[in-house]
């Protein structure tokens, strides 16, 4: 059985899924067209009411059976001073970079750090071992001139100071297939090793974000 939750009613609990207890719930036929929902999922083989995660537009019908487009996971956005970042951002910032240098990222992930002046640091493995200081700084200007054509108001918190720049660091190669190695000796499932592009906190990050660092712009 598929159930859907209201964006708004999912993103009101600040990342706290406990909250979302008692929230009221749609079924397919209940669905309306340009609004976003949570699905939540339950099976006979044993999951009742399991959040996914997963952030779904209905984008038209078919007949009267919803056409739904996955949007992004939940937590995968972030707004530390009003620029309101979301997972294609990124994706689509460092796709512009990857085409303007070359320089392809095995996995790349954005996260964001508070403070003073908050931030966001980016952590990435390259493809090519050898991308030396120069190859990572010029990807970074990429990505960095890149976020303003998707963030909104990205280059007017950058310009007052309101958002620090953006910080880029470069792991070591072979840092994901070490840590694919080291989840399988735990015992734990690969399948769980997701390539999410912007996490919450540098835990989720595939690499030890201080001992897997090579480089560093910014």
């Amino acid at each position: 059985v598929y159930e859907f939750i209201d964006e708004e009613l999912v993103e009101a609990a600040e990342g706290d899924i406990s909250k979302l207890q008692g929230v009221p719930t749609r079924l397919v036929d209940e669905l309306e067209e340009g609004k976003r929902y949570y699905i939540v999922l339950s099976t006979t083989a044993g999951l009742y009411r399991y959040f996914l995660g997963d952030l779904l537009e209905v984008c038209g019908f078919h007949g009267k059976v919803p056409k739904l487009v996955f949007v992004r996971k939940f937590g995968a956005s972030f707004n530390l001073v009003g620029e309101l970042l979301v997972e294609a951002h990124v994706t689509q910032a460092v796709a512009d970079a990857v085409a303007a240098t070359g320089r392809a990222p095995l996995w790349f992930t954005f996260v964001p750090v508070a403070g003073d002046t908050p931030r966001y640091e980016v952590f990435v493995e390259f493809t090519d071992p050898d991308t030396d200081a120069k190859a990572l700084g010029a990807f970074t200007e990429s990505v960095r001139s890149a976020m303003g054509s998707y963030c909104n108001n990205w280059d007017d918190f950058q310009a007052d100071g309101a958002l620090g720049p953006l910080c880029v660091h470069q792991v070591r190669p072979g840092t994901y297939d070490a840590t694919l190695a080291r989840w399988e000796r735990e015992g734990r499932s690969l399948g769980q090793l997701k390539n999410s592009h912007l996490v919450r906190t540098h835990d989720r990050l595939p690499c030890d974000p201080q001992a897997d660092v090579v480089r560093t712009v910014g």
